[in-house]
């Protein structure tokens, strides 16, 4: 149960003899306190993923080496080290990965369409055929005619 239902049922439950603003302010501080307690109770803590765990012990390992690193180059050099540990360049990844997908969509647009000129050109081939043996039947009706 999430804290504001818990205090909405705390507040629910407010005896009426509280009657003051202070006794009210009193009584809410007291149910804001329970609340928040029992709300850590209910949930298991989480296990740290692989870079939270990586982190916690880089910064361990950086600070011993030099101690008067600041927290953004401890943070930068860790996430460095991460990504050489995991052979990951960041963004720069990603973006050859993008590029190689509109590589594949090219190639298969090309495809797309090598395929669809080869079924036209069918189309065409017959049209022709049926065509040309139509024109060939007239001209031997019109010999049977001429006859």
């Amino acid at each position: 149960m999430s804290i504001s239902m818990k205090m909405k049922e705390y507040m629910n439950n407010m005896p009426e003899t509280i009657k003051t603003k202070k006794e009210i302010e009193a009584y809410f501080k007291d149910g804001m306190k329970k609340a928040v307690e029992n709300n850590n109770v209910d949930k298991p803590k989480k296990e740290p993923n692989d870079y939270q765990k990586f982190m916690k012990e880089q910064i361990k390992v950086l600070k011993k080496e030099d101690p008067n690193l600041t927290g953004p180059q401890v943070f930068s050099m860790v996430a460095s080290r991460w990504r050489t540990q995991k052979g990951d360049n960041g963004a720069k990844d990603n973006v050859d990965n993008v590029d190689n997908v509109d590589e594949e969509v090219n190639q298969a647009k090309e495809e797309v369409k090598d395929e669809a000129k080869e079924e036209v050109k069918e189309e065409v081939k017959e049209e022709v055929k049926d065509e040309v043996k139509e024109e060939v039947k007239e001209v031997k009706e019109k010999k049977k005619k001429q006859k």
